[in-house]
């Protein structure tokens, strides 16, 4: 086996990162680049849906291999959203295992150690995410929805992906819109504010 305090070659640390993954059925997703210090591997496990870490520890004496969570993120501008954020209270599991055992066996403890906690803080993490884009898709819609009626146009911001109306007409400005609602500044006269109060309350009446 191999150790970053007494490294062979990264061909070979790599190749005992693999093993494991293998050994729990995962696909490696992610590798260092080629100016890094470190040999890890992020890969992702097909059952339970789930993504870790695994990397030779740096800190800890002896042959030792650190497994931790690859959280899953909000999109290309989106936070990553942990076990932690999902559930108050708890805390983002993570495990070191000595890397002079057999691929299958270092597999069998991240299965038993690690896996059920964190494959339960996982999919609250992504569920979390879920409803988040779910609340920005039906947000971004109403956006189309409320340029659409006013001849404007509905700009995404591509930093945050967060949407803006321009070209509305004038005294109109939105204040807030969510997955249900919207909040209209309107500047107008007096006489047209109180039409439009009085037929509200028709509108009220009748219903």
């Amino acid at each position: 086996m191999t150790n970053l305090r007494n490294p062979t070659t990264p061909a070979q640390r790599n190749a005992v990162l693999e093993a494991v993954v293998a050994a729990l059925g995962g696909t490696v997703t992610r590798r260092p680049d080629t100016d890094s210090w470190t040999d890890w591997l992020a890969f992702k496990l097909p059952e339970p849906a789930l993504g870790l870490w695994m990397h030779y520890h740096d800190e800890r004496k002896g042959d030792y291999l650190h497994v931790s969570v690859d959280w899953p993120s909000e999109g290309q501008h989106g936070a990553i959203v942990t076990g932690r954020d999902a559930e108050y209270g708890a805390s983002n599991p993570d495990m070191n295992v000595s890397a002079t055992k057999p691929a299958a066996q270092i597999a069998r403890e991240i299965q038993r150690r690690l896996i059920p906690e964190a494959a339960r803080l996982y999919a609250k993490a992504q569920a979390m995410i879920d409803s988040r884009q779910s609340y920005a898709a039906k947000v971004a819609a109403n956006m189309q929805a409320l340029a659409a009626a006013a001849g404007g146009v509905a700009n995404k911001n591509s930093y945050n992906d967060e949407y803006t109306v321009r070209n509305l007409p004038d005294g109109i400005y939105l204040k807030h819109v969510n997955e249900d609602e919207v909040r209209l500044e309107i500047t107008l006269s007096v006489g047209a504010a109180c039409a439009i109060i009085r037929d509200r309350a028709k509108t009220k009446a009748a219903a």
